[in-house]
């Protein structure tokens, strides 16, 4: 039966493809095992019997001690420690996120070696992407289809799952009056997880903007976008932050930084998208788009920002955002607004509003360290 070294030598190498770099180590560095130098990466390996605060912490110190010995071989490298438990025991989650995230000295993962280690290490951001690879992804079901599948009606599961919806007092006040329908619960036979074909996808390439009559535009205006890097300069007020909006408008129906405030659906978008001069003019924001050498004209007004139009083709916002990524893929139970959210976090930062991190941002302008591990850890989205 081979050791727990053995089974992650012999992945480590199906998974690069190759005879992978490995430095083992001696008993006095325990519980780090061996080194692997990948990339630009040196990352140890701990082997542990089981998932413990202390233990936790004992490997960090070990390859602490580690890193001391070879610090002006590795001083320009990446660090990473991958904990690899014989057992896993459970632990508080906010225990086992507090290390995760911790960004000081080095990144931090869990591997469970008693599951199957290829899927696993290929997750980890140091291993190489493979260009045409196929993986398949497992993810649990949304909590909106685990609540329907299991017999709860339709009316609860959406007050549970849809923020602000309904108070957790009037959600249980019409449970005791009947209005939710019957409260049971049957174990759903459908699969527990969702399996997703995930590949690498080409870029979609922003190559053109026209905005006319929206935010600081009121004239129409056009913008060559084509090229690797864009630098816009000029003073305040000449339409920067206008022209994010309008990108994020073409591609959400939305801008992330006024979707807080109260409005209307239609007069009250038109008066606050719409130029401060506005005298009736239609105002639309179209861009150009190049996907896989096939190139798309998009067009999206501000009076039915619910769709858009792609060539002559219509599109909710949720296609069109599937158009933009290059994504044939329906994921089951995914809501459009959570769709957008993750585009917005993963392609369009903005220096007014930070997906990731609104509620920070808005409270004070300091940063929990919490909230610094999650920045700096940005990488895993890329």
């Amino acid at each position: 039966m081979m050791d727990t070294f053995q089974r992650l030598h012999i992945a480590i190498r199906d998974v690069l493809g190759k005879e992978c770099d490995v430095l083992r180590m001696e008993p006095n560095f325990h519980p780090i095992m061996f080194v692997l130098k990948v990339s630009n990466y040196v990352v140890g390996f701990a082997e542990l019997e089981f998932v413990l605060k202390e233990s936790l912490y004992t490997a960090d110190e070990a390859f602490r001690t580690l890193y001391a010995e070879y610090a002006s071989e590795w001083a320009g490298a990446d660090l990473a420690l991958v904990i690899c438990p014989t057992q896993l025991k459970s632990l508080p989650d906010d225990i086992i996120n507090r290390w995760e995230f911790d960004p000081y000295f080095c990144r931090r993962f869990i591997l469970d070696m008693s599951s199957a280690l290829d899927h696993q290490l290929r997750r980890l951001p140091f291993m190489p992407l493979h260009l045409g690879s196929e993986i398949s992804e497992s993810r649990p079901p949304g909590a909106l289809d685990f609540l329907l599948s299991n017999g709860v009606s339709r009316e609860l599961s959406e007050s549970i799952v849809v923020p602000h919806r309904k108070s957790e007092e009037t959600i249980l006040r019409q449970c005791l009056e009947g209005k939710m329908g019957d409260l049971v619960w049957r174990k759903s036979l459908q699969k527990s997880n969702i399996e997703i074909a995930t590949e690498r996808r080409e870029c979609t390439r922003l190559t053109r903007l026209r905005i006319g009559n929206f935010r600081a535009y009121k004239r129409t205006q056009e913008f060559d976008l084509d090229a690797d890097v864009v630098v816009l300069s000029g003073p305040n007020g000449i339409g920067k932050t206008s022209l994010f909006d309008a990108i994020d408008f073409a591609c959400t129906g939305g801008i992330a930084r006024y979707e807080d405030l109260p409005r209307s659906k239609s007069d009250g978008m038109q008066k606050i998208y719409a130029n401060l001069d506005y005298d009736g003019t239609e105002s639309f924001v179209a861009m150009d788009v190049k996907h896989g050498g096939i190139e798309n004209k998009i067009v999206r007004y501000v009076n039915s920002a619910a769709e858009s139009k792609s060539d002559h083709d219509k599109h909710d916002r949720k296609g069109l955002l599937q158009l933009l990524t290059g994504s044939s893929e329906t994921i089951p139970g995914m809501r459009v607004d959570n769709l957008i959210n993750l585009f917005r976090a993963s392609h369009s930062f903005a220096q007014e509003f930070h997906s990731l991190t609104p509620d920070s941002f808005k409270k004070d302008s300091s940063f929990s360290q919490e909230t610094v591990s999650r920045m700096l850890a940005f990488q895993d989205y890329v």
